[in-house]
């Protein structure tokens, strides 16, 4: 007796979820979604050596929370620092997590779905965005480790926007999101992907079993490749 041929989607609900090795998002709504609930109001200070905006992100009802700090010094004028706390990652829902950071430009930027990662710490490496069939497979697929920055340029101009990150990370650029860098932050799942280490991804404070924080520094410098140069 002949079986009936699973639909595309079935076969997609058979396949290994998010697991420590395999980035996969949900095939149904593949798109990012906001984390938390952005507060209005942003807290500017400014000394004499530091100008600083304060970000928060906060929502109550999900237990989400993210604190941003972007940080101007003319020490290092030409670079923007950007200080990111994330609070414990929730999974009172029982849905796994992706939280990555984002940074998306403006004014007509158009990177022409091309962008550049390190080499381990040699030469940067021109990407190419590949589109597969299906969303939930094209961002994994156009990830890579990141071990100290990305970077996209504009093809109409020579700006160029570099990222540089304070420890490895997965990421991309102009993926689903057009003129945006993305950079993993933090993954807590449910699941073990059944890759080797036989475990969810999911670490722990050990006094209270909750989800780790998790905080990075990130630098960015935006620069005309022809009047200036990279850092």
């Amino acid at each position: 007796m002949l079986l009936p041929k699973k639909t595309e989607e079935e076969e997609a609900d058979m396949k290994p979820g998010d697991g420590p090795y395999i980035f996969r998002p949900e095939w149904r709504d593949p798109l990012p979604k906001q984390y938390s609930k952005l507060v209005e109001d942003v807290v500017y200070q400014k000394g004499n050596l530091v100008e600083m905006w304060t970000v928060i992100y906060n929502d109550p009802t999900k237990n989400q929370q993210a604190i941003i700090k972007v940080i101007n010094t003319p020490s290092v004028s030409e670079m923007i620092e950007f200080d990111v706390e994330l609070n414990t990652v929730p999974i009172d829902d029982s849905e796994a997590k992706d939280v990555t950071v984002n940074w998306k430009m403006y004014n007509g930027f158009n990177t022409n779905k091309t962008f550049f990662t390190d080499s381990n710490g040699m030469e940067m490496q021109e990407r190419n965005v590949e589109y597969l069939s299906r969303p939930e497979h094209t961002t994994p697929a156009n990830y890579y480790p990141i071990t100290s920055a990305i970077a996209m340029r504009d093809i109409s101009s020579n700006l160029q926007v570099t990222l540089l990150n304070d420890r490895p990370q997965g990421g991309a650029a102009d993926v689903l999101l057009n003129n945006t860098i993305e950079l993993m932050q933090q993954r807590r799942l449910l699941d073990d992907d059944g890759k080797g280490i036989g475990e969810p991804l999911n670490e722990t404070d050990s006094f209270d079993d909750l989800g780790i924080q998790v905080s990075a520094k990130y630098r960015m410098q935006i620069f005309d490749r022809v009047k200036g140069r990279s850092l």
